[in-house]
């Protein structure tokens, strides 16, 4: 019932939640009152916090009041500095949750004049299992349904395993992209070196995750690698939605198309083409271009409520024979085989 994105939370949808009698689950948490700045106060954030965190991540809502779990009654408290409060409940994670924990957002909504209601939401983390270390003995929680509790042995070694495969499963994602690629492609395409760019949220690991694709004015936010101009076509298709331009008319070959996947990964594509009957030259800018358009594509997929951490792989592909085209000199030859070339791969931890 809350909007994916926390800056567009109002009053209305907090009422909405009294409303409809929304109860707290493994995503929802609500509190009357404010965290206190005392050692049991603190102690009973940091607990709250890192729960959601080593789960599925959720929303924290202080300021509510509820019965058998069930909201009832807004009760907004006295806030003189915003940023101030901000800036304190951050500095506790920071000081007492083991490891480091990313992407916590705060946002206050004004009820009366200087009264306010608190979310935070608390992203799911793929550095857990997170503990809560101030002036304690190191404790892990979990969320459940019935609300917070210790983490088993079963529970902690299944979530350190789970942390250790994840850059696995992103690299295994693209190898079988790159090999489906090989076979068929998701729009017919021109014939060039491919550059590939993959963007791999650890949430999209997730099998739980799904994005609807089927808001075209949100598709439309997704870029293609090159600053390609006109209409797009969209293809639908098992995987997802391929957003993807033909120079005449439809079916034709394109240059380049960028694909979202229902579970929330990025491929986009580019064809560095031949001018006549010479080989495929490679724009030497090709990195400074892709670059340039990492910020735009992680707005897109923000807008589904995907964020960092993620992992980001660039491959040249079909390179065999290409040559580099350089301003003020001669083409270079790349001596490049008839194999995938990777370009880099970067990780993302935090925005």
């Amino acid at each position: 019932m809350l909007p994916i994105i926390l800056d567009d939370i109002r009053l209305e949808h907090l009422q909405s939640l009294i409303d409809n009698a929304a109860e707290e689950s493994r995503v929802l948490d609500y509190k009357r009152d404010p965290y206190g700045d005392n050692e049991e106060s603190r102690k009973n954030f940091l607990k709250d916090i890192s729960a959601f965190a080593n789960s599925s991540g959720g929303h924290l809502i202080i300021g509510m009041r509820e019965e058998q779990g069930i909201a009832c009654e807004l009760t907004p408290f006295t806030v003189l500095d915003t940023d101030k409060e901000k800036l304190r409940l951050l500095s506790i994670i920071v000081d007492g949750i083991e490891p480091g924990l990313y992407g916590v957002n705060l946002r206050f909504v004004e009820i009366h004049s200087n009264q306010y209601c608190l979310i935070i939401y608390v992203p799911q983390s793929f550095n857990s299992p997170h503990r809560v270390s101030f002036k304690t003995k190191p404790q892990f929680w979990l969320r459940t349904p019935g609300g917070n509790a210790p983490m088993d042995f079963y529970e902690l070694r299944t979530s350190f395993l789970c942390t250790g495969s994840l850059v696995e499963g992103a690299e295994k994602f693209r190898q079988e992209r790159l090999a489906t690629l090989g076979q068929r492609t998701p729009c017919p395409l021109r014939n060039g070196v491919r550059l590939i760019l993959h963007i791999i949220p650890f949430s999209s690991l997730n099998s739980l995750q799904t994005v609807e694709i089927d808001d075209l004015d949100n598709l439309a936010k997704v870029p293609f690698l090159s600053d390609a101009t006109g209409d797009s076509d969209w293809s639908f298709c098992i995987e997802g939605v391929c957003k993807h331009r033909s120079d005449t008319e439809k079916r034709t070959p394109t240059r380049n198309y960028s694909m979202l996947f229902r579970s929330g990964q990025i491929e986009s594509l580019n064809i560095f083409s031949s001018l006549g009957d010479g080989p495929s030259q490679i724009d030497f800018r090709y990195e400074a271009m892709v670059v340039r358009k990492i910020p735009e594509f992680l707005d897109a997929i923000r807008q589904y409520g995907i964020s960092a951490p993620l992992v980001i792989y660039l491959t040249l592909d079909k390179a065999q024979g290409a040559v580099m085209k350089m301003e003020n000199w001669n083409s270079l030859e790349l001596g490049i085989p008839n194999c995938r070339k990777n370009c880099c791969w970067i990780t993302y931890i935090s925005e």
